[in-house]
């Protein structure tokens, strides 16, 4: 279940950076920073009802879900922001072209 949080915070991220313009990649380490609070909460109230220790299901979800998938959300978010940027050029020149003077 750990792997799945770090996953979906990976594809918010890549998300967040597709569909904000400016400044993607800040808002989606922030956006996949709150889903990895979400999800780790989720998993470790998941844990204790199947009756493990508080202090056994912090040390076990916390610190991976949220800052290893912080480490993969920033990944995402990098290639998909560089991955964008000669889309980006290539459609403002269509739109520049295309306007009447």
């Amino acid at each position: 279940m750990t792997m799945t949080c770090m996953m979906v915070q990976g594809a918010i991220a890549a998300l967040v950076a597709l569909t904000i313009p400016r400044l993607s990649i800040p808002h989606a380490i922030f956006a996949a920073f709150v889903a990895g609070w979400i999800l780790a909460v989720a998993e470790v109230l998941q844990l204790l009802a199947m009756g493990a220790a508080i202090g056994t299901a912090l040390e076990l979800v916390l610190a991976p879900v949220v800052f290893g998938g912080a480490l993969l959300a920033l990944v995402a978010a990098v290639v998909v922001a560089v991955l964008r940027m000669p889309a980006d050029t290539v459609f403002a020149r269509r739109l520049r072209v295309r306007t009447p003077s």
